[in-house]
């Protein structure tokens, strides 16, 4: 089991210590956002993803996670992948993993794969996690899922 509670003491002092570190505050927002999905606290998630976005100086992203989340958690996160999506087609953002992630959430596994295969494109280094990572959702016998881990040399 994961110490969430452990690592969000740790994060914190961590900021205490130095409150301008944006790593850590970028960090601290990623687990706090992890423990409260992996909790099922789903809205209070998207309260931590709005709160990082913001940080992050997304606000198209803030405002569509904040629009689709007064309609439950996966619009948020559908919001969140369209206006990922928009972003990245003006060449304003893209992390095609950001957007692959927020498909996912939203449950769209097709779309959400596009976006891993984007990602693979852009040499992105979180794939490699993606296995093991507590958010994903994916089903290890999709096709199109193998074939990522594959073109990532993951068994």
């Amino acid at each position: 089991m994961w110490d969430w509670r452990g690592a969000e003491d740790e994060y914190r002092r961590t900021i205490e210590l130095n409150p301008s570190d944006a790593e850590a505050r970028a960090c601290y927002a990623h687990v706090l956002w992890s423990a409260l999905y992996s909790k099922g606290a789903y809205q209070e998630a998207v309260d931590a993803l709005i709160a990082l976005q913001m940080r992050n100086g997304r606000p198209e992203i803030v405002q569509a996670l904040q629009r689709g989340g007064r309609q439950g958690y996966r619009a948020a996160f559908l919001a969140a992948a369209e206006a990922g999506e928009s972003l990245s087609r003006s060449g304003r953002l893209s992390r095609a993993y950001q957007i692959a992630i927020f498909y996912e959430r939203a449950g769209l596994i097709d779309r959400a794969l596009e976006w891993y295969e984007k990602a693979l494109d852009e040499r992105d280094p979180n794939l490699p996690y993606i296995r093991n990572s507590i958010r994903n959702t994916m089903p290890e016998n999709n096709p199109k899922f193998q074939a990522i881990l594959r073109r990532i040399g993951i068994p």
